[in-house]
């Protein structure tokens, strides 16, 4: 690309004022011009050169710390070499003051380019202060508080004891045979729950066709419970074998007989609680006891005169106590 028109004093004076107000390195010190003609002379482009900046120190030969400048004439114009760039000028006409003037500008802006004088700096923005609130208008902040871990709740244990009666009905001729005893239970769960007990039975005389008889047991069992229990009742259904060693007595025979036996079956029963405090209340229990095989009853030389009750139906009431 080349430069057409002419630079005048008044452009050269704008650009010196330019590279004055500019911010950065400074232009080095001392440069050598070659010209290879006469138009323009070294001492021509020197003079432009100096004009646009005054510090800068001419040598008139090549120098180690002088930047080299070389400026070849041709046919179209000039050819300009600063420090590895380089710029053709055209000027058929040759205008030797023309020609350094434009040398002159380029060198120039070869050893400093112009720069703009950097935007002052940006007032930091007005923030409006935060409207004071009335004490009564702040917030309280609500307090942390720290997650507990969660307890695990003990699984509950409870004791209930208490009398309870029986009846055998049909199971012998003469009446319907009535035992009486003392019961107690422990109950380890919640809705599902492990239930055992023990209890011991007395019956009333077993009025059989050539004998009488007394029974008396003491029952173990151990079984299964479910139920459904609040904060102050419960209603639960209990399931369990039973086995009872037996004490069976002969009665109205000449010569009395005593033997032991062992009573083989099931357990079943119906219960309800009522919670008077927090670990103390009563129970009502309706109870089943099946006896698949009673004992049979056997007296000599009669031979066998009966059998024990295979079914009784009892009721027991007491007390219930919360353990854990």
């Amino acid at each position: 690309m080349g430069l057409r028109r002419p630079v005048s004093a008044t452009f050269r004076l704008f650009f010196a004022l330019l590279l004055l107000a500019s911010e950065g390195q400074a232009a080095p010190r001392r440069v050598s011009i070659q010209t290879s003609g006469q138009c323009p002379s070294a001492a021509q482009v020197a003079a432009e050169l100096r004009g646009i900046l005054p510090d800068v120190e001419v040598a008139p030969e090549p120098q180690p710390d002088a930047v080299p400048v070389v400026v070849v004439e041709s046919e179209r114009g000039i050819t300009v070499k600063v420090a590895g760039a380089q710029r053709v000028l055209d000027d058929a006409e040759q205008r030797c003051a023309e020609r350094a003037s434009q040398a002159g500008v380029f060198i120039a802006l070869m050893l400093e380019p112009l720069r703009l004088p950097p935007a002052p700096p940006r007032a930091p923005p007005v923030v409006a202060p935060a409207p004071v609130r009335a004490p009564h208008e702040v917030a309280a902040k609500p307090r942390e508080v720290a997650a507990k871990p969660r307890e695990v709740a003990p699984i509950p244990l409870v004791l209930a004891a208490g009398p309870g009666f029986a009846l055998a009905p049909g199971s012998v001729l003469g009446g319907t045979p009535l035992a009486v005893g003392l019961g107690a239970r422990l109950r380890w769960g919640n809705a599902w729950s492990l239930s055992g007990g023990i209890g011991f039975w007395s019956t009333t005389t077993l009025h059989l066709a050539q004998a009488d008889a007394r029974e008396r047991l003491l029952a173990f069992d151990l079984g299964l419970s479910w139920g459904v229990r609040r904060a102050t009742w419960g209603l639960s259904g209990e399931l369990s074998p039973v086995v009872a060693p037996a004490y069976v007595r002969g009665e109205g025979i000449e010569h009395t007989r005593a033997a032991w036996g062992i009573e083989w079956g099931a357990r079943a029963a119906l219960g309800a609680e009522w919670w008077l405090a927090r670990r103390l209340g009563v129970f009502l229990s309706e109870t089943a006891l099946l006896w698949p095989r009673p004992l049979s009853l056997n007296v000599g030389g009669v031979g066998d005169v009966g059998h024990t009750p295979a079914l009784w139906l009892g009721t027991q009431l007491g007390l219930v106590v919360r353990v854990d």
